[in-house]
């Protein structure tokens, strides 16, 4: 029993050994297996853990009509449209959505768990039977919100490898069964002794016992057949086992093998995609130290990958930049979760930009966080776009609010989808509803005529543009809506409807308002006691009133229509044509005055203002004449000129010195100066001072005036200030001369005297005098001779500087001379119109009168004299008015002229009111001033100085160079240059010869000496420019060509400069 139970002990033992050799090898291939397997799979999800939307792809190194088949038989639905892409030779499918969960129920294996946020393990799998055979890797992959995984699917077939891995199978086949015979012999052997040789063994010892006498020693019994029967079915059963197992090593290994190839295949294709994507693509260790970076990293930074490996931010950025950089990556280690942000990104020596930044974790084998992977790209152009995109909605929404026109839009189901601030007024005041987005347009207008909704369902049928225009009564008031419904067609079809509400009630009753005053006009124009006519710019007369027929005497309108005003002979002979011409060709008004006798024999003269009406682009289209018959009036005019010429003649020719001047007072209205405005010849001949005293004040004329005579200019004041004539005889010292004077006042503030020399009388008074005394004073006499020679002497050295300063007041004076001969001439064409005016009015009054008086008055006729009365009234009102216009500019001129006082004004009014000024020596010549000046251009300076000047320079035009020249021109550029006010004043006359150009500003430097010319008024220009106006005057001239003047001065006087500070 012992030995049997031995054997079976010996039996079991070997079993064991077997199985536990068996057991031993296919655990270390498990193990390889398993320890590839979880390598090649770290390496695939550190590589495809990148933020996207990659759904699947089929990597087959065949066609991509081969490759669709393939995928064909795994997901049953063709994938002919789904995208096919070249990536390193491969042919790639990026499949739709549905066909990936297709392709992932076909496969037996797979892992409910892939769907959860926390699926990392791959899926691998071999299928050898198809043709080709391939293999499957299916890997999920955290997508970028962190929640919906991500599944990257590859497929890899070979065939050639195929059969490799076949020979590799066959090899290993015959390693494993070479080495299961080696286990088995070895077992076998082992057995074989344990039960042959120890039981033979035993046997001798036995046989050996029994010859030695101990007949109790025994032979072990044989081995029975069903022993050796069941060791030889567990040895076949261990074999098969171990056959068993060396299969599926092989298989694993060839699975393996596989799998590397394919997750090699499949770095490389994530590398490649990585490394060929434009966005910025970089991954840190849990330190920040850089572990991966693409090409486009590279080139931001522009360095080399092996630059940046191993860098961390501190090495790129600046320390405040790399502190926040830090931050967000430890917030999405420390979080777990994915971090989106939009952020400036700025790169040492590159100009920055906005980015949008995406970081996600990194999870390594174990699942833990082993850094970060962070993709950011260029926004700069989106973030423009973005803010350009609000700004335009922003601008469009502003405008949209800020027009006065009501603006709604409308869908297909016609609700209000947008309106404006307009709109909800509009309705607001109209039917009192507030809310309006989203409601139908007919619960918003319920208030609102039906016409109001008309054309909507039209317009989207039609896609035509529909614009109404209505009178409408919305609760009780009469309006015109004027109603644009705009369609917005897209494809075809009317997506809205854009509604434009304009009220026009004011436009229309603007409209019956102008022709109401049109017809107020034409009656006006018709019933015009003036001739008014307009005609094109061929001559043709378009309109004429009844009084412009009556002065040519025509029998009717049409007669008049006939008339050519540049071809008719009557115009030509009467220089009407000629003067309707220069009109036309220049662009500026035209005044004048002819003899004319027209077609129709009606004679006298006639005065007209011809004006230029415009076009947008500055071409005269119409010519407007306004002309009245000037016959009457010119006989009177003919009369005050005789009577004027009188009064000159005695003015000029009176024995006695005659002189009128304006009193200068101070803050209280004390006399302090007084003003030279005219004297006669008999004045200058008394007191040997000239016409260029004229303007200037007695203080400068003779500085020490007060004195010789301290209350002269006290006795003169009280005169002009209160009306009270005065006489006095007195001896002026500077002159050597007694004079009996006379002074009376015209107006407040300006006095006449009246100068007669008794300087003889009192001479003759004085040399009795001296007679009686000559015995007993004529030693003292003889020294008072003395006295008064030498004394004498000095005076008149002191006489001939004040001459010079006497010459060049007269000079300014001669100026103001020719506006006082102007004022009569200018104030006769608005006074003589209110006098014939006036004079129709009262014969008119005077008709009426006798006809009420003889009670045959009628009621039209009352309405036509009251229309006679408002027509006479109100052209002698705007006449008068002119009149005093004139006289007021006459007066400024005039007083500014003759001032020194500083004030602000407007530099362009006063050139205009200087050229008034001048118009009656401007107007006897065809000569043209045009002033180039802006009316903003403001000056704080003396106005007296600028007219001053312009006086001078145009009346130095007019007589020197535009001497035989018919018609010159002048021309006046005024320009701000900084703080500069440049002046350039330019003629196109005969110019200066070059040798009298470097003495023009000389003083008494004249071409004209014997024939009215001083020589001082370019050199009073020089003066007032360089010494009042603190200027420069500069002067180029060509002969035959012109002359210019640039005078440069300071904006603001440096006087008014110090008085500001």
């Amino acid at each position: 029993m012992m030995q049997k139970f031995f054997h079976r002990l010996a039996f079991k033992i070997g079993i064991v050994i077997i199985l536990i050799e068996i057991i031993t090898l296919s655990m270390l291939g498990w193990y390889y297996t398993h320890r590839f397997h979880e390598q090649i799979v770290q390496r695939v999800i550190d590589k495809v853990q990148i933020p996207g939307k990659l759904i699947a792809q089929g990597l087959l190194p065949y066609s991509a009509a081969a490759n669709a088949e393939l995928l064909n038989r795994l997901v049953g639905e063709d994938v002919v449209d789904s995208m096919v892409i070249w990536v390193n030779g491969f042919v790639v499918h990026a499949l739709r959505q549905e066909l990936v969960g297709v392709l992932l129920t076909q496969v037996s294996e797979l892992n409910p768990e892939w769907f959860t946020p926390q699926a990392r393990d791959p899926f691998i799998k071999f299928f050898p039977d198809e043709r080709p055979p391939y293999v499957m890797s299916i890997t999920p992959i955290p997508g970028v919100d962190g929640q919906t995984p991500v599944f990257f699917v590859y497929l890899k077939t070979n065939i050639q490898q195929v059969g490799q891995e076949k020979t590799n199978v066959l090899v290993l086949f015959f390693v494993g069964a070479f080495v299961t015979v080696w286990v088995t012999s070895l077992a076998l052997l082992a057995l074989f002794r344990q039960v042959i040789l120890v039981r033979l063994t035993r046997t001798l010892h036995v046989l050996h016992a029994i010859s030695n006498g101990q007949i109790s020693a025994r032979i072990p019994p044989p081995l029975i057949s069903d022993e050796i029967g069941q060791l030889q079915s567990e040895i076949n059963t261990m074999i098969a086992e171990l056959e068993s197992k060396i299969n599926s090593l092989h298989q694993e290994i060839i699975e393996g093998h596989l799998m590397e190839e394919a997750l090699r295949q499949s770095e490389n294709l994530i590398h490649s995609l990585l490394e060929s994507l434009p966005q910025y693509i970089y991954s840190k260790d849990l330190e920040g130290r850089f572990t991966y970076v693409n090409q486009s990293f590279c080139r931001l930074c522009n360095l080399t990958p092996s630059e940046l490996i191993g860098k961390n931010d501190f090495d790129l950025h600046s320390p405040e930049i790399a502190e926040k950089y830090l931050r967000d990556d430890a917030r999405v280690i420390q979080t777990g979760q994915p971090l989106e942000l939009i952020e400036y990104h700025e790169i040492p020596g590159k100009e920055g930009f906005y980015v949008q930044v995406i970081k996600i974790p990194l999870f390594n084998s174990r699942g833990e966080i082993s850094g970060t992977l962070g993709i950011f790209w260029d926004i700069t152009k989106e973030k423009k776009a973005m803010e350009s995109l609000r700004q335009s909605e922003l601008l469009y929404r502003t405008t949209i609010n800020a027009l006065h026109e009501a603006i709604y839009v409308i869908d297909p189901q016609f609700r209000v989808t947008l309106c404006n601030s307009a709109l909800l007024q509009w309705v607001q005041q109209y039917s009192g509803e507030t809310q309006i987005i989203g409601q139908s347009i007919f619960d918003v207008f319920t208030s609102f005529p039906q016409e109001f909704h008309e054309g909507y369902r039209q317009i989207f049928q039609t896609r035509e543009m529909l614009v109404i225009e209505n009178k409408m009564t919305i609760k009780g008031r009469e309006v015109f809506l004027e109603i644009w419904k705009i369609p917005v067609v897209e494809e075809d079809q009317v997506r809205q409807i854009i509604t434009v509400i304009r009220d026009i009630t004011e436009k229309k009753l603007t409209e019956k308002a102008i022709s109401e005053s049109h017809a107020r006009y034409h009656n006006l124009i018709e019933n015009a006691p003036l001739g008014i006519a307009s005609f094109n710019t061929e001559g043709k007369i378009l309109e004429a009133n009844t009084m412009f027929i009556a002065i040519f005497g025509a029998p009717s309108v049409e007669a008049v229509h006939q008339l050519n005003m540049f071809t008719s002979s009557t115009l030509v002979e009467a220089g009407i044509a000629q003067d309707v011409q220069q009109c036309l060709d220049t662009g500026f008004p035209v005044i004048a005055e002819n003899f004319l006798t027209s077609e129709w024999d009606k004679q006298g003269y006639v005065r007209y203002y011809l004006t230029p009406i415009k076009d947008l682009q500055g071409r005269v289209k119409e010519i407007h004449v306004l002309m009245e018959d000037y016959t009457e009036r010119k006989s009177v005019e003919n009369a005050l000129k005789e009577s004027e010429t009188e009064y000159r003649s005695l003015f000029k020719n009176m024995l006695s010195g005659l002189a009128y001047h304006k009193v200068v007072v101070d803050d209280q209205n004390h006399p302090i100066d007084y003003i030279f405005l005219e004297v006669n010849d008999a004045y200058e001949r008394l007191t040997g001072l000239g016409k260029d005293i004229i303007g200037k004040r007695m203080t400068e004329i003779i500085p020490g005036i007060r004195n010789y005579e301290p209350d002269l200019v006290q006795i003169y004041g009280n005169v002009a200030l209160t009306g009270k004539e005065t006489s006095f005889e007195f001896f002026f010292e500077p002159f050597g001369l007694w004079f009996s004077v006379a002074a009376y006042s015209s107006e407040k503030g300006y006095f006449v005297t009246i100068y007669d020399d008794i300087t003889e009388r009192k001479w003759t008074e004085e040399s009795l005098h001296k007679l009686n005394e000559e015995l007993e004073q004529r030693v003292e006499v003889r020294t008072n001779e003395l006295q008064k020679t030498n004394k004498a002497l000095q005076e008149s050295l002191l006489t001939i500087e004040r001459t010079q300063q006497q010459l060049v007041q007269s000079e300014k004076m001669a100026a103001l001379g020719g506006l006082v001969a102007g004022i009569a001439h200018e104030i006769n064409t608005p006074v003589g119109i209110g006098v014939t005016a006036a004079s129709y009015l009262r014969q008119q009054t005077e008709d009426m009168k006798q006809m009420y008086e003889g009670q045959a008055m009628k009621r039209s006729d009352f309405e036509k004299y009251l229309e006679l009365a408002n027509d006479s009234t109100t052209m002698i009102l705007l006449n008068l008015r002119r009149a005093a216009d004139l006289i007021q500019s006459f007066k400024q001129v005039a007083v500014d002229q003759t001032s020194w006082d500083m004030r602000t004004f407007r530099l362009r009014e006063y050139i205009d009111n200087v050229l008034r000024s001048l118009h009656p020596k401007l107007k006897r010549t065809r000569h043209i001033v045009q002033v180039n000046c802006s009316h903003e251009i403001e000056l704080s300076s003396y106005p007296g100085d600028f007219s001053q000047i312009f006086t001078n320079l145009i009346i130095n035009s007019l007589v020197h160079g535009f001497e035989e020249i018919e018609q010159g021109k002048i021309v006046i550029e005024v320009s701000i240059k900084e703080d500069l006010l440049v002046i350039e004043y330019r003629d196109n006359g005969k110019g200066i010869a070059q040798e009298h150009l470097p003495k023009i500003f000389d003083p008494f430097y004249t071409t004209k000496r014997g024939q009215g010319g001083s020589g001082l008024g370019l050199n009073i220009v020089y003066s007032l420019v360089t010494q009042r106006l603190n200027g420069r005057i500069t002067c180029r001239s060509t002969p035959n060509i012109g002359t210019t003047f640039i005078i440069e001065v300071p904006l603001i006087s440096p006087i008014a400069l110090q008085q500001i500070h």
